[in-house]
């Protein structure tokens, strides 16, 4: 595979949104992805974490015999673990022969994004379990005000 590239992206909050990419060999020719997974995700940077912790007790008793995917932690202990804050982009290998991959977020996802700078990362798992950054860069976020909105709560 051809050395990874940097695309910059813009993203109208409350929009959808979708880019395709072609990755190619050293050669120019196209990057095979069979069996290939894609994954991608949007962040204010590379290592954003939560600041904030909001602790949610259970409302009902938990069954300690039960199985429990999330780990037992007291708040004080959830405090100094790190919550990463991103958005997954729903990442895909749209054609394997070709080397297209392309990204989407639903207009619900976007709508969470504030305006600003963010970073995004799209890296690609292969059948042997390399995992390669495919491409990366920066993505410009603005309101997207061609919507028609609510002039009272401007929504």
């Amino acid at each position: 595979m051809a050395n990874q590239f940097q695309v910059h992206i813009q993203i109208g909050a409350g929009v959808e949104f979708y880019q395709e990419y072609f990755l190619t060999e050293a050669d120019g020719s196209p990057l095979d992805l069979t069996g290939c997974e894609v994954y991608g995700a949007i962040a204010k940077h590379s290592n954003a974490k939560n600041v904030l912790w909001n602790p949610t007790p259970p409302q009902e008793p938990v069954d300690p015999d039960e199985f429990n995917p999330v780990p037992m932690v007291t708040d004080e202990e959830a405090q100094s673990l790190p919550y990463y804050k991103n958005i997954s982009f729903n990442a895909s290998v749209d054609d394997s022969v070709k080397g297209r991959i392309s990204i989407y977020l639903a207009p619900t996802a976007t709508k969470l994004l504030e305006e600003g700078k963010y970073v995004y990362s799209v890296v690609i798992k292969f059948p042997d379990d390399r995992i390669v950054e495919a491409t990366s860069g920066l993505v410009f976020v603005n309101k997207a005000f061609g919507l028609v909105r609510n002039l009272v709560t401007d929504e």
